[in-house]
């Protein structure tokens, strides 16, 4: 189980299992997640600039959203 953001997920964890095979060196660790997978090790700087893109990109998505349906509402009272 992963922690996102307070979030609770269940990840793969295949991807960054120590040689050793030491899962507790994990724990407190920061990672790369992607669709249930983590890809990479990453720091807590690293983690913080994708967590700041991520809102970024979700901020622009519902402002790109925002502008399709105002445009659309001009269209079907037009």
């Amino acid at each position: 189980m992963i922690d996102v953001s307070g979030v609770q997920r269940q990840v793969n964890l295949a991807c960054i299992m120590p040689e050793d095979g030491n899962i507790e060196s994990l724990i407190g660790e920061w990672a790369l997640i992607h669709v249930g997978f983590a890809m990479s090790r990453i720091d807590e700087a690293e983690a913080a600039k994708t967590m700041e893109v991520l809102l970024m990109l979700g901020e622009a998505q519902e402002e790109i959203e925002a502008m399709r349906q105002s445009q659309s509402a001009m269209g079907e009272s037009a």
